[in-house]
């Protein structure tokens, strides 16, 4: 078992460690009146870190498994659906690389894509494949409907 003192002087060095690699880094420069500034963050925190930036394919792999998720798809679907789904991509992403158009506007724009895409989409389906999609949406639509109404009430 550790001991209050093996504990806190743990936690002194774990502080110190940041300061011991700044003064060594240091010691070599010969000016000796330069300021160091240095930090005391201790090594084991962390920063956020920037999700990874996904590829063209990844993003039209997530789609269409977004897809099937919800539907059963044919193989000749998912690959129309893919088809789709990289010209949405390449769309979007050329929008927002576009610093010649104002935000409100680019946004505009995606919504506009997206809502070709979704069209496109839904013409590749079969009745039943729109009948099963609208009955899933209607099904969370109900799932969230009822997560509302119980934080409203505090039931949840």
């Amino acid at each position: 078992m550790k001991t209050p003192l093996t504990i806190v002087t743990t936690f002194v060095l774990l502080l110190m460690s940041p300061i011991a690699d700044m003064r060594a880094q240091t010691a070599g420069q010969e000016n000796d009146s330069t300021a160091v500034a240095f930090s005391v963050t201790p090594s084991f925190v962390t920063t956020a870190v920037a999700p990874p930036v996904r590829t063209v394919e990844e993003r039209v792999s997530r789609a269409v498994s977004v897809w099937e998720r919800q539907i059963s798809l044919s193989q000749s679907q998912r690959e129309s659906i893919a088809a789709r789904a990289a010209v949405f991509v390449a769309e979007r992403e050329s929008l927002k690389a576009d610093t010649a158009v104002a935000f409100s506007e680019k946004v505009r724009l995606i919504s506009a894509a997206h809502d070709r895409y979704l069209a496109d989409v839904r013409a590749l389906l079969t009745a039943g494949q729109r009948s099963a999609l609208e009955a899933k949406k209607a099904e969370q639509a109900a799932l969230q409907a009822e997560k509302t109404a119980g934080r409203k009430e505090g039931t949840l």
